[in-house]
């Protein structure tokens, strides 16, 4: 699946020569990586629903945005979905395999010099994976946005729904009315069906106490009312999440993503002493943030520890280079 605006704007990481890789990072460029997932959606939609949604919202972002750069990456097409396994179709990454690939891209990407990194997701069972890359990642200074599409809008999926409650569902009203928006092609609504929900808890209990997904979890791998949905539903709903990322985009072009404490980086430059200086109070040397570790008793273990491995040389020097930015 490539996809390429229509108005021919160069946008695309792969297809980007070196000369205009090095001038977008000149302009405090934003890197938007679809994220999604290649699996069984009901009988009458495609199996990349979920890596289909992220990509065409990344590039009308992209194209929508003249004032800076942004860069959508290449998708990283396979999740995590071991549940769908119960239908045809299905390719999934065992959960620690999708985690470490997006923390390589985000890692990659970083490196490169583009700090501003969104991980735009569209597959519910990556959501908590997604962070979970994201927030491993922030251990190291490389500070990615963890996003679901669907979350950019919940207002409207629960004002607009007419079957579904505001849920994104599972080749449902909303998975369904945005494919007929942007591949009417590749959807049969002479196929669609309509799953009972399997609950396995009590309505009322059931509104807090969910086990994970499970293979088969329903009949036809359906959650949701796909009838009810429309191409123009779909538009609907797809103008106001290009909308919130936008705005999203707008923002994060405008802050420093690395704007925070590198302890490795803190301790390399003033040194262990230094970097221990106001622990009881959890603050750290002059001309640095206060710490956010959760107390001074936390605090002395990682200088501890960091500088254990300064000294050990564990740590290479390239991999501490985060600036030890001013407040």
């Amino acid at each position: 699946m490539l996809v390429r605006p229509a108005s021919g704007k160069k946008m695309l990481w792969q297809e980007l020569l070196r000369h205009e890789l090095l001038t977008a990072l000149e302009q405090q460029p934003v890197v938007i990586v679809p994220v999604g997932s290649v699996e069984q959606h009901g009988p009458h939609c495609p199996q990349d629903v979920d890596i289909s949604i992220p990509y065409h919202l990344a590039i009308e972002t992209a194209d929508a945005i003249d004032d800076f750069p942004v860069i959508v990456a290449p998708p990283v097409t396979y999740g995590f979905t071991h549940y769908n396994m119960g239908e045809v179709g299905t390719i999934s990454l065992a959960l620690e395999t999708f985690i470490a690939v997006l923390c390589d891209v985000s890692r990659s990407i970083w490196a490169n010099g583009f700090h501003r990194l969104i991980l735009l997701n569209g597959h519910g069972g990556n959501e908590q994976p997604t962070w979970s890359a994201a927030v491993k990642l922030a251990e190291e200074d490389v500070w990615p946005v963890a996003l679901t599409y669907w979350n950019m809008a919940p207002d409207e999926l629960l004002a607009w729904s007419e079957s579904d409650e505001g849920s994104i569902g599972h080749g449902g009203e909303w998975e369904t009315s945005l494919q007929l928006h942007l591949r009417p092609q590749l959807v049969d609504p002479s196929r669609a069906v309509k799953d009972d929900w399997r609950l396995k808890f009590g309505p009322e209990v059931g509104r807090y106490a969910h086990f994970p997904e499970r293979r088969r979890e329903m009949a036809h791998g359906v959650m949701g009312d796909p009838f009810v949905a429309s191409a123009e539903k779909g538009e609907r709903l797809f103008r106001v999440l290009v909308d919130r990322l936008v705005a999203l985009c707008h923002e994060y072009h405008a802050v420093d993503p690395r704007n925070t404490v590198s302890l490795a980086a803190t301790v390399r430059e003033h040194g262990v002493a230094s970097a221990r200086i106001g622990v009881d109070s959890c603050s750290l040397p002059r001309g640095t943030r206060p710490c956010t570790w959760g107390g001074s008793a936390h605090l002395a273990d990682r200088v501890k520890s960091v500088s254990h491995l300064l000294a050990s040389s564990s740590i290479p020097e390239e991999a501490n280079k985060s600036a030890v930015t001013p407040p």
